[in-house]
């Protein structure tokens, strides 16, 4: 492995920031500034154990230089102070309509202002957007999708005022991240319309527009086409994996793939250009010489490359195969990372904010993995499937093939061989030698393609991980068994494509229906592999000390053919024990148990994470939070399963989650009243344990206790007339809990920490006001309702606390009555519809409470 490296890297000392670069974009996700440091710091040790007498002093001191001022700068929200920014291409969007646009004049502000818009095309879309980006010939482009009243047609001049609006982060732990996701697309300002106006001008296309349309035309041709001979979930699937196009796919079929850790099979990628390059090369031989040859190769690259909308990976990947046919013409000979780092370095010059692309990111890491390590590994491969194969020939009484076997060259082999072998042998033995270097070079692909996807899956596991949230223990299986037929798929599709093109129907038939029942078996295997899994990789901070440990692992793995020395040993056992260090002090010094009231909307939602204990779960929001809310979080959390689910009552904003969590096995047990029982959908057969509360069930959680301190009644044992009937016969059942702190000192025996109200009715609190003590968290009971949290009850309580669990409503919640009392109480009032999810985190019965957004983001009070 050492050698292999070394002869890789030797005399290419520019390659050193770029490896440090990748590294930095990966540890710089999810942790504090702190930890940051020290992993790159750690980082930086380890490409010095590792490139020490590989590079001369100044790479290293470079790259060490650039890994620092890398991190600290990616740790700086972007921010734009300066309204020198141009609107270049935008899109108007409403409904199932979208318009691209071109800019006539370049005066958008950050402050807000005007821009004029032409009418270029018309396609689909939702939501106004405004992208600026940098580039090196032009100041700033972009792109905007508009809400507005008005429908454009092709022509029109639209003037719009704009006014810029934040860009908010995630809601819940685990949850969509508008800025990520915006951030990833180069999307840094957000802005609704105010005013629009509009006049008819003849349209003026530039020769980049019309390459647009037309690719745009095409790919929707294709995408037609497919439909006519493909099943619908099939043809939705065909137009991802060969087009890169999401359009019509499933939101639960995004998902079954992201589950399986299948979902770079959905992403059009550098994998997909290695696939159909090799499609490619039985074609080149009726283009003739070498230099035509590449020239064909470059050119249905680039097609293929538009085709895909010039996805950051597959430019890529396609740019260096292009890069090295073009040297290898001029008769330059250079190792394929200087042709990575070139196209790389020249793809960020052009647009820099590439580096915050995660798309990019992976496939530079993938692609330097592929370039440092692969060929090493390959001729390996080959040398023992050459050697196996000489072994057979011998024992069938053939010369040995030599050596030129070894690197795949069996068509040379053939020639040389059959030639001078042609009077000895017989036919069947002449047949048997052809079909032995055949199985040579079919093994030989097989084993080519192993190892590239195990290489890129180890590589960039941490972000498999980081993006799918939690993946299979046997996807990494899966994958392997995957690429055959994601093989079979390009391959198909691009022999396929002349004939669509052409129109050529019954061939286009004729392979689409060899294609169908392959894209069926993905779809099959992506469906049933999450349900069969029984082991996950969840998403954690210290999955980021992935790459520096690697770095040691290879280190130590490279010393190791060599005499160890003690002091390359010490440094490498000192560095991982450190990072092992900081990981435990963080989490030593983390709080007794988290609080999550999360954002379901109008619904109720707590996780109560206890530290190196069980997470419990009060309520479970409505239908839609279990797969947008509460799996989210609980990969985020890093927790397969909720040990406890109580449902208060039997309302849906309280107990619609539940049927997800329980097809999705990630539920131990379910806890309600015996009076909610009944309408609580638990499955009769094998399923979670049942566990019945009522007033004094108490569950011990460490230094904590839960305890059920009111258990409703129905309407019909303690009538109080027409009001309780309906949904309030319902809220009269909730249960009411308490979490208590639980320590041994007398005075702190009975502190209620947080007080969990659910829907209860003013009666069950006029009934707790006789004997409650006082609160420091009240959860605010149902979504700030007027008919709860009166004056009496908030000052028997006197909470510092109040969280309303609350979203867009008819209802008037939060009721100006509740607010006001809760303020006279002395609380400070917290609102997820506003804040998002409230974390709660408590230290020795002390509760410290934060938004999940940003203060910026919201706005405080009412």
């Amino acid at each position: 492995m050492r050698l292999v490296f070394r002869k890789n890297i030797r005399n290419y000392p520019l390659t050193i920031p770029l490896i440090a670069g990748v590294l930095v974009s990966v540890l710089t996700v999810q942790l504090p500034r702190w930890e940051i440091l020290v992993i790159t710091l750690g980082s930086a040790v380890a490409l010095l154990l590792f490139l020490r007498k590989t590079v001369g002093i100044i790479p290293v001191v470079i790259s060490v230089i650039f890994i620092i001022s890398t991190s600290l700068r990616l740790c700086i929200p972007l921010s734009i102070q300066k309204s020198r920014s141009a609107l270049a291409m935008s899109e108007w969007r409403r409904g199932d309509v979208t318009a691209r646009v071109i800019s006539t004049d370049n005066k958008l502000v950050a402050g807000g202002g005007t821009s004029t818009l032409l009418i270029e095309e018309i396609s689909s879309g939702v939501r106004a957007r405004i992208r600026l980006r940098y580039n090196l010939w032009k100041r700033f482009t972009g792109s905007m999708g508009l809400d507005g009243e008005i429908l454009p047609v092709v022509g029109d001049v639209l003037t719009l005022i704009l006014e810029p609006d934040f860009i908010r982060g995630a809601r819940n732990p685990g949850g969509f991240d508008e800025k990520r996701y915006m951030f990833a697309r180069l999307t840094f300002i957000k802005a609704d319309t105010i005013n629009i106006r509009q006049w008819n001008k003849p349209v003026r296309y530039t020769v980049g527009q019309r390459m647009t349309q037309l690719f745009d035309t095409l790919r929707s041709g294709l995408l037609e086409e497919a439909g006519k001979h493909l099943s619908t979930p099939a043809d939705r699937l065909w137009g991802t994996i060969f087009l890169g196009s999401a359009v019509g796919v499933e939101r639960a079929e995004r998902e079954s793939f992201r589950l399986a850790g299948l979902a770079h099979l959905l992403v059009a990628s550098g994998t997909h250009v290695g696939i159909v390059l090799n499609a490619l090369l039985p074609l080149e031989r009726v283009a003739g010489t070498q230099k035509r040859r590449h020239i064909f190769q470059a050119l249905l690259l680039l097609l293929f490359a538009a085709l895909t909308g010039w996805a950051p990976s597959v430019t890529r990947s396609v740019l260096v195969i292009i890069l090295m046919r073009f040297l290898t013409l001029m008769g330059i000979y250079t190792h394929r990372i200087n042709c990575l780092m070139a196209v790389i370095i020249a793809m960020l010059c052009f647009d820099p904010f590439l580096i915050f692309n995660f798309s990019f990111a992976m496939s530079g890491i993938m692609g330097l993995g592929i370039a440092l390590f692969v060929p090493g590994m390959y001729r390996k491969c080959a040398n023992l499937s050459g050697t196996l194969l000489s072994t057979i020939a011998e024992c069938l009484g053939f010369p040995p093939p030599g050596q030129r076997l070894l690197y795949g060259k069996s068509r040379a082999l053939y020639r040389s061989h059959t030639y001078a072998l042609k009077r000895q042998l017989s036919r069947i033995r002449h047949v048997a030698l052809y079909i032995l270097i055949l199985l040579h070079r079919i093994v030989l692909l097989i084993a080519n393609n192993v190892v590239i996807h195990t290489v890129a899956q180890v590589l960039i596991l941490p972000w498999s991980v980081l993006f799918s949230a939690r993946i299979s223990l046997l996807s990494a299986v899966i994958n392997l068994m995957a690429m055959p037929l994601l093989m079979a798929v390009l391959l198909g599709s691009v022999f396929a494509l002349p004939f669509m093109l052409l129109n050529l129907r019954p061939l286009t038939a004729l392979l689409f229906a060899a294609l169908e029942p392959i894209l069926e078996l993905m779809l099959r295997v992506s469906r049933t592999l999450p349900a069969a899994s029984q082991g996950y990789l969840i998403y954690s901070a210290s999955l980021l000390w992935f790459y520096p440990g690697l770095l040691l692992l290879l280190y130590v793995v490279a010393k190791a053919k060599e005499k160890l020395r003690l002091k390359m040993l010490s440094a490498a056992i000192v560095f991982l024990l450190t990072a092992g260090a900081i990981v435990a002090i963080r989490d030593s010094h983390g709080p007794d148990l988290d609080i999550w009231f999360l954002d379901v909307g109008q619904g109720d939602a707590i996780m109560i994470d206890v530290k190196n204990g069980p997470l419990v779960m009060i309520d479970a929001g409505r239908p839609e939070a279990a797969d947008f809310v509460l799996e989210p979080a609980l990969n985020s959390l890093g927790r397969e399963f909720v040990d406890l689910l109580i449902l208060t009552h039997a309302d849906k904003d309280h107990s619609g989650g539940l049927e997800t969590l329980l097809r999705a096995g990630r539920l131990r047990a379910v806890g309600c009243s015996a009076l909610s029982r009944d309408k609580i959908p638990l499955p009769d057969g094998p399923g979670p344990q049942f566990i019945e509360l009522k007033q004094g069930s108490i569950l011990r959680l460490g230094s904590y206790r839960l305890e059920v301190i009111m258990e409703g009644v129905p309407s019909d044992i303690f009538p109080l007339g027409e009001e309780w009937r309906g949904a309030e016969d319902e809220n009269n059942r909730s249960l009411i809990i308490s979490l208590i702190y639980a320590a041994s000192e007398p005075s702190d025996e009975h502190r209620h920490c947080v007080l969990f109200t659910a829907d209860a009715t003013i009666e069950m609190e006029r009934r707790l006001t006789d004997y409650i003590t006082p609160a420091q968290v009240l959860k605010v009971a149902h979504h700030g309702s007027g008919k709860t949290t009166q004056e009496e009850f908030t000052q028997a309580l006197k909470p510092e606390h109040a969280v309303i669990s609350v979203g867009p409503n008819n209802y008037g919640h939060p009721a100006d009555i509740v607010l006001e009392s809760l303020q006279s109480a002395g609380a400070r009032i917290w609102r997820t519809d506003r804040q998002g999810a409230i974390r709660c985190r408590i230290n020795k019965g002390c509760p410290e409470l934060s938004a999940f957004l940003e203060p910026n983001e919201y706005k405080v009070g009412r």
